[in-house]
């Protein structure tokens, strides 16, 4: 068997039955009896076969290896589906026909990886109910990743099929009469000798015609990627819409209807080798898609519309988080001389043009980190002598002379700034702040760029 490479994400299933005939039945890949609770589990096949109408059946996680197909639920509005609270249930087979079915009015399956390698193997055949976000891998000729007879509604699911004469997705009446089923959101890809992605055909022996809506889906088929068919009492058709397809064939009186908004540039996919069928960014069919029941999350659990419209196929795109700008950052501060004289006149950036005769002002050198252009912040803190009162340092007073000495700190009224690029810069500070300048004493200049601040000790003299 053949794995592929799938993303796991939760699922938001479809309203259950009234709760007067719903009842809640688990499985597990160990489950043994007929209980189908949660603290006591029974196999898949007794979980699926023995559920009443409006049932809920849940597949726990793990590996379920089936030997023949699951007995099709006998009662309406079954909601099958895997547990949400761990990864994709998968379940594997080989053996000819489909692993589930689903045949009452209202039944649904959700949450489900499938895996067949067996000639004429199928993921799931559906009539009348809805298949929800599935991975379907099989391999084999004459397979099919899903059945889809009247009434079926296939929405955010992949089927990968590999095999001649095989079928991504294969529509056909269940019985002699005008009908139809809907896929939106699919990704159907089948390849091998004339194989095809989604196909619609009519082979009943009653008068009628049978069509297969494609809305916001990927075909893709080594054959072709869409084939219609018609038999002697009708055709199969497909109406085709918002999707993404390269190469049709419609056979007799059966038709291909373009419904706009189709494309043909292949789409781009993170690793199809891989079975990664998720769209990578620059695909077509990005955006592309159109909104009318489709339902809340994709096949990974994001949510279907991440842009400006819903993306074609399986998967949307999750757009990629917004860089932050960097900011830079200061790395370095000193100044030199330590000591010097205030300047009598001009601001605290004392200008370029003028040089300072003896020892008024100082020179500030600062670095800054990658990032560009950056105003640095720039105060001034005066340092004096204190005393200690308990863990603080306080003014010094009368009373509490005689207590221990400490430096006491007191931030300044004022600043200014000072725009600074990558590296090294410097500027002439002046001694001043604002209109006045500084008073003889101890002094630390303190800058702040980027959220990093770095501090400076300077002295001014008189």
């Amino acid at each position: 068997m053949r794995l592929g490479i799938w993303g796991i994400g939760s699922v938001i299933f479809l309203a259950l039955a009234p709760a007067a005939y719903a009842g809640q039945r688990y499985a597990s890949p160990a489950g043994t009896g007929t209980e189908c609770t949660q603290e006591k589990p029974c196999e898949l096949k007794e979980a699926v076969g023995a559920a009443k109408a409006g049932d809920e059946v849940i597949i726990t996680a793990g590996t379920y290896v089936l030997t023949l197909p699951l007995p099709a639920p006998g009662f309406t509005n079954v909601q099958i589906h895997g547990d949400t609270n761990g990864p994709m249930p998968r379940v594997t087979g080989s053996f000819s026909g489909p692993a589930f079915s689903s045949f009452q009015t209202g039944d649904s399956l959700s949450y489900v990886e499938i895996e067949d390698d067996a000639n004429g193997g199928a993921g799931v055949n559906c009539t009348a109910g809805r298949i929800e976000r599935i991975r379907v891998r099989v391999v084999g000729a004459g397979g099919a990743g899903a059945y889809m007879q009247s009434d079926c509604t296939v929405r955010n699911s992949l089927f990968s099929v590999e095999g001649t004469f095989s079928y991504g997705l294969r529509g056909a009446p269940s019985g002699p009469s005008d009908t139809s089923a809907s896929a939106r959101n699919v990704t159907a890809i089948a390849s091998g000798s004339n194989s095809t992605g989604v196909s619609a055909e009519y082979n009943e022996g009653g008068k009628g015609s049978f069509t297969l809506e494609l809305v916001n889906s990927i075909a893709q088929g080594t054959g072709q990627d869409l084939k219609t068919q018609s038999g002697v009492n009708g055709p199969g058709n497909i109406a085709v819409n918002h999707s993404n397809f390269d190469t049709s064939k419609p056979e007799g009186e059966s038709k291909v209807i373009d419904g706009g908004g189709n494309q043909t540039a292949p789409p781009l996919f993170v690793d199809a080798e891989k079975g990664d069928y998720r769209e990578a960014a620059g695909s077509p069919t990005i955006d592309a898609g159109i909104a009318g029941e489709l339902g809340p999350l994709d096949l990974a659990g994001n949510l279907r519309v991440l842009g400006a419209a819903p993306d074609i196929g399986a998967y949307e795109l999750v757009p990629l988080p917004k860089a932050l700008p960097v900011i830079p950052e200061l790395q370095s501060l000193k100044v030199a001389p330590t000591a010097f004289r205030a300047a009598k006149s001009g601001g605290a950036v004392a200008s370029a043009k003028k040089k300072a005769k003896g020892p008024v002002g100082t020179t500030v050198t600062y670095s800054l980190s990658d990032g560009g252009t950056v105003t640095v912040d720039f105060t001034v803190e005066q340092l004096t002598t204190g005393r200690r009162a308990g863990k603080k340092c306080v003014k010094q007073t009368a009373a509490n002379k005689g207590k221990a000495k400490c430096t006491l700190v007191k931030k300044l009224a004022g600043g200014f700034s000072n725009s600074g690029t990558t590296g090294q810069n410097q500027f002439k500070f002046s001694g001043r702040l604002g209109s006045r300048a500084l008073k003889p004493g101890r002094y630390r200049l303190v800058g702040s760029a980027g959220g990093v601040e770095k501090r400076a000790a300077f002295k001014i003299v008189g």
